[in-house]
């Protein structure tokens, strides 16, 4: 509790150092982008308005003017918001997030000096103490299997308990698809940039896994800017966390599977070759050999001792 309570507290300091940082920034390049829309926009007008006059006589050309001018305005669109977007209190909470959970989304970044190194700052404090947490919450849901398999009573357990971790992954990665594409349906288009013009439940589950994976392409984004961002970051941030912890569960379950697989082939091994003195001999010669070579790379030895399963000795003075 204790270090999440300081995860939250840090990512929440790191958010206020950032806005600090990058809101001047955003603020003046807004308004950068307002007096270059303005200057293309008066000398869009004056173009057209001379055009006019010179095709006064000719209604024609002036019916084919208009319909060109229209298009113009429909490229050109609306005039830039000279108001704080991305880097608000709320938007730089996100971001810190994306951070610490190596997400990495890349919709808006930092551009300022200080920006950047709270960033590193932030990646390298953040990542390991969330990292951390993520653990802790998986250990959790490691021992609430194991809590249900218990009261299920079932004689063969490991396959019950992968059954049961598989499920509660899967049903966290669609109820989280459901919701992030709600949440960006009801933002809008603006925060799709592959050009769709919609998201389907089928790209809220891609963009849900990619998100799980920490990978983080940017092509989708729930919103974090806008009257609901702060709803939206929030879930985005429950769901998420709940998330990754689940696929690192997902992980453990097929490292721990792994293992077993390993362990049951030594020793199967090793049984077969108690009754086999030559393959003893070679067994024993090939431990000492994993060994010598390096102590530390999990050998036989270590398999069949976690096996509980001695090697047969090697007889002196035996050869390969």
């Amino acid at each position: 509790g204790i270090l999440a309570f300081g995860t939250c507290a840090w990512a929440c300091l790191m958010a206020g150092v950032l806005c600090a940082c990058e809101a001047p920034a955003e603020l003046e390049a807004r308004r950068a982008q307002q007096v270059s829309y303005d200057s293309a926009q008066r000398s869009r007008t004056a173009h057209v308005l001379a055009l006019r006059l010179a095709l006064n006589d000719c209604n024609e050309t002036l019916a084919h003017l208009s319909a060109l001018e229209a298009e113009l305005d429909e490229l050109v669109g609306t005039r830039p918001s000279g108001a704080l977007r991305d880097w608000t209190y709320i938007g730089s909470l996100y971001y810190s997030y994306t951070i610490m959970s190596t997400l990495g989304y890349g919709t808006f970044y930092p551009v300022t000096l200080g920006g950047q190194s709270c960033t590193i700052l932030l990646g390298l404090v953040g990542i390991g103490s969330l990292g951390f947490t993520l653990l802790r919450l998986q250990r959790l849901m490691d021992k609430t299997l194991d809590v249900f398999k218990r009261r299920l009573n079932v004689s063969q357990g490991r396959p019950v308990k992968a059954a049961m971790t598989v499920c509660f992954f899967l049903i966290t990665w669609f109820l989280s698809a459901f919701i992030f594409m709600e949440l960006i349906l009801f933002a809008g288009n603006e925060f799709q940039y592959d050009g769709s013009g919609g998201i389907s439940y089928a790209h809220a589950v891609y963009f849900t896994g990619i998100s799980f994976m920490t990978v983080g392409l940017g092509d989708y984004s729930v919103p974090w800017y806008g009257p609901d961002a702060v709803y939206s970051v929030l879930v985005f941030v429950m769901f998420t966390f709940f998330g990754l912890a689940a696929f690192a569960e997902l992980i453990s379950l097929g490292l721990n599977t792994s293992a077993a697989m390993r362990g049951l082939a030594a020793k199967e091994l090793i049984e077969l070759s108690q009754g086999n003195p030559i393959l003893g001999i070679q067994l024993g010669t090939l431990r000492e050999r994993v060994s010598a070579c390096h102590p530390f790379s999990g050998s036989i030895s270590d398999v069949s001792r976690n096996a509980q399963l001695p090697l047969p000795a090697t007889k002196r003075g035996s050869s390969n």
